[in-house]
This record gives structure tokens, sequence and C-alpha cells, in this order.
């Protein structure tokens, strides 16, 4: 390298210079009085420190599934990319999250892409049989592999993931990232493709059961539900839990106010923020009920104090529906089996196939089937959807309460 003299990159290569001339002098000195011990202190003089891989070394295996500088990464890394191209909806990519991060913990260490075999899977969804449901509130700070050990040690061992949960969520999010990066040509082929919990052919009992007449009676009962009780947060999250069917508390949680309006004549929820698939963003017609009960005036209040949502203080999402299987249900005596929030979605279900509702109508209220698909009709052409299905909808009266009771 040629510095021009006087410049400042001059100046150091001289004093560099000089020092290692300094350097080699007091060593040759020492070494005239046999002292051989002396060592080379200027930084420019010393050999750098190797440098120490941050990750190790990929196995043959690994090696061979490298297709493209991502198949490196770690699912972690590439979670970003796939939910920006799949466009996921807030709801799903907090589950693709915790997918990715339970999957993680079960392997120790984060692994790259091309290094997760179908073994590692399988050895995941056995893990995943005897995870404790709701692990991180359970153990909280502890990892997939550190719950599970903690759980086996307990007299009395929490209850481990359903059958169906693991199916249908954690090895389905996993599947499908995994997918994912084969198809974009990141990996060969997908690691978790037909990996699934087999349940046989026994007879499953169901984890959710509708609320029956009597246990109604008591959650929309006094006291909460007293004649002089004005309706707050709690009030309208139950009613709407009943009457929509909602997948979930976030569903409601999420509700915009501008997401209640009126189409083709009939007052709809839309429910959509907070939905997972095509499916779950339906529309709802608002039964009659709940304008009854005030729903119209409740919504104006929150208009006019130019609030977004419908219930503005449901946080964090989980709230209401921890508050219920927590806490009100226990209060009110509704401690069947498989008696939770959840079970308002059943007992809409249920109560619309016992008022007579075909199916068809049914599975476009509750979300089983595809509004787009259907288009604004129903077949009968003459028959508007919308309106169909508020006429179906208000044919559930829910035995076992006396809504005029609630509010005279």
């Amino acid at each position: 390298m040629v510095a021009a003299r006087g410049t400042p990159i001059y100046l150091e290569m001289a004093k560099a210079i000089l020092r290692a001339r300094t350097e080699a002098v007091t060593r040759q000195v020492e070494r005239d009085g046999a002292d051989f011990s002396g060592k080379p202190t200027d930084p420019i003089l010393i050999d750098p420190a190797p440098v120490v891989p941050t990750t190790r070394p990929l196995s043959v295996l690994g090696g061979a599934r490298v297709l493209s500088e991502h198949s490196t990464k770690t699912l972690s890394d590439l979670l970003p990319m796939f939910q920006e191209e799949r466009r996921v909806a807030d709801a799903t990519a907090d589950e693709y999250r915790v997918a990715v991060r339970m999957a993680e913990e079960h392997f120790g260490t984060p692994k790259p892409i091309c290094e997760i075999t179908r073994q590692d899977i399988l050895a995941y969804k056995r893990a995943l049989l005897r995870l404790p449901n709701r692990y991180t509130m359970r153990f909280p700070g502890m990892t997939v592999p550190e719950a599970i050990e903690a759980n086996q040690k307990r007299a009395t061992p929490y209850p481990t993931l359903s059958p169906a949960t693991i199916r249908d969520k954690w090895l389905a999010h996993l599947r499908s990232v995994l997918g994912w990066c084969a198809d974009n040509g990141i990996i060969p082929d997908n690691p978790a493709a037909g990996v699934k919990v087999d349940e046989g052919n026994a007879f499953r009992e169901p984890s959710r059961y509708p609320f029956t007449p009597g246990e109604l009676a008591k959650i929309f009962g006094p006291p909460l539900f007293a004649p002089e009780v004005p309706f707050d947060t709690r009030h309208w999250a139950l009613l709407l839990a009943l009457f929509t069917g909602a997948r979930s508390s976030s569903e409601l949680a999420r509700l915009r106010l501008d997401e209640i309006y009126t189409e083709q004549g009939v007052l709809v929820f839309h429910l959509a923020g907070a939905s997972k698939n095509v499916r779950s963003k339906r529309i709802v017609p608002v039964h009659d009920e709940l304008i009854r009960l005030g729903l119209r005036e409740y919504v104006q209040m929150l208009r006019d104090k130019h609030e977004t949502l419908l219930f503005p203080d449901w946080k964090p999402k989980d709230k209401i529906n921890d508050w219920f299987n927590r806490t009100y249900r226990h209060q009110q005596g509704v401690t069947g089996k498989g008696k939770v929030f959840h079970s308002f979605r059943h007992t809409l279900k249920t109560a619309l196939a016992r008022a007579g509702v075909a199916k068809e109508l049914n599975d476009l209220i509750t979300g089983h089937a595809d509004q787009t698909v259907s288009g604004t009709y129903i077949h009968d052409q003459a028959t508007n959807m919308i309106v169909a299905m508020a006429a179906a909808l208000n044919k559930v009266t829910f035995d076992g309460v006396d809504w005029r009771a609630i509010r005279l």
C-alpha cells in the first residue's frame, strides 16, 4: 500500500513500523542475554485470536439438504417470511410463534431448518403427548422438556394436551411452516408431512359440552344479571358469546364498532378482525334479544365516547374467558366437566339444531361454512342470505333463561 507523505495514514504506518523495529531490537537484546522468553506486545505483531464458529457444523445429512442461503436458518428466522407471504391473521400469527417456540424448546437449541428430520418431529409429537396443558401458566419460565419433567413429579399431574390440540394446532402449524420451506426450495421435503396423533377408532369423549338450561339460568341469573344491575363488558361479552357462537374470546375482544352495521335491513356483527381463516370471517345477524336488551344504545354510547372497540377495556385478550372459567362459573355453581367459555359456541350450535334450523344455515351462522362461496344467496335465489340467517337465529330462545326478567 502506498501512502502520500504527511497524510494521517502515512503517519500511522510510520509509527507502526517504528514500534515494530523497537520490538525487534528489544527481543534481540533479550536473546543476546540468553533470555528467549520475550514475546511481542504490540497488537500489530500479535496474531488475532481464532474465530470460533457461532453455529455448530452441519451434519452430513444436514449438509446434503442445503438448497439455498436460507437452508441453514432456524424456524424462528424463517417464520416472519412465512407469515408475510401467507398474510397470516393476527390471532393465528400468535399461535404460529408459540408453535415454533415450543418446537425449538423441545430441540434444546434452535436447529438449522436443514437439520430437522422426521425423527425429530416424531420425538416432538411424543413429547407433546406428555406436555401439561397451559404449561406456561402452570410452570412459569420452564421450557417444554422442563414442564414435562416437573409435571411428572407432581403427586397428581396436570392433564396433558388433548390429541386434537396436538394434531390440529401445534403439529399442524409446524407442518405448515416446514411445508412452506419445502415449497420454496429451502429444504427438499417436509419432515412433518404425515406426522399425526393416531387416536384409533375408539369412541372419544368430547372435550367441550353445551350448557344445560339450568346452567344457563345460573350464568344469566343474579347477582350479575339482576334487573337493577347496569350492563358492562362482562354482561355483553357473555351475551355475545352465547348469541354469536364466537370461536374464542379474542374474536369478541377485537370486535370493532365499525364492524357492527346494518346489512340488507339487518343489524349484523362482522367477525373478521380476530378470525383465523376464511370461514371464520363471517357475518352474524344480531339476535332480536340483544337489541331488546339494549345493544344499539350500548354501541351508540361507545361511539359518542369516540371509542373504536366494542369492548375497549377487554385487555388482555383472555381477560373475560379467564374470569369466566376460573371464577364466575364456579361462583354460579357451573362446575360440570367440559363446561367452559367455549361451551357458549356449542350451546348455540345445539340450540340452532333443536330449533329446526337447516344445517347449511347453522354452519353459515357458526362459521362451519364459507360465506364467500355461498355468495349472497342460499340455493333459492329469492331468499337473501342475511335475512335467512337472521330468521333462523331468531328461532333460538335458549330454554332456562327468562330474558325479560333481566331487564324489565
